[in-house]
């Protein structure tokens, strides 16, 4: 003798299951599915042990967006290989304060990405833990750095822009 199944209790169970599933994942999403970011790509000289896909990327200590991809490219003649380190800044977390110059108004990202780089931005390695040796992707701005563009010519990111990195020697020590 089993029971015939009521078909509105079965509609309340997917409902229920749905709005779940659509809470969790705007949770672990934390925002960002609604946000516009841009992608870039820095090739740091050396060893990037420590940093992992979701290490933060900083812009003067502030968390301004994540590492979404890190790889390794072989060039086919040279046998040289890169680990491009691909970043994702979120655009929400830079607000304009006062008037926007006009030649900023009607500038594409382009153009202002390679006025920031003109004006020392530079990627660098900074440790986040001493115990985990856990590093995260610092920006800021280097003025008297060199802008060494390490992209290869057939890079799979060739399409992106490039951050400078400056090497290990640059780091800054955090102070205590």
């Amino acid at each position: 003798m089993s029971r015939k199944a009521n078909p509105a209790t079965i509609g309340l169970f997917v409902v229920v299951a749905l709005g779940l599933l659509v809470a969790g994942i705007l949770l672990f999403s934390t925002g960002s599915l609604f946000s516009d970011s841009s992608r870039h790509a820095v090739f740091f000289q050396g060893s990037v042990r420590g940093l992992t896909v979701g290490s933060p990327v900083l812009f003067k200590g502030v968390r301004v967006g994540q590492v979404t991809e890190i790889t390794l490219e072989v060039n086919g003649t040279s046998l040289d290989i890169n680990a491009p380190v691909i970043i994702e800044i979120e655009d929400d977390q830079f607000k304009t304060v006062g008037e926007i110059d006009e030649r900023w108004e009607q500038a594409g990202e382009d153009d202002v990405i390679n006025a920031l780089i003109e004006r020392g931005l530079r990627a660098q390695l900074q440790m986040q833990s001493f115990v985990t040796g856990q590093l995260a992707v610092q920006l800021d701005f280097l003025p008297g750095t060199d802008a060494r563009y390490r992209m290869p010519k057939y890079s799979h990111y060739a399409d992106m822009h490039e951050i400078p990195a400056v090497s290990y020697t640059h780091l800054t020590l955090p102070t205590i």
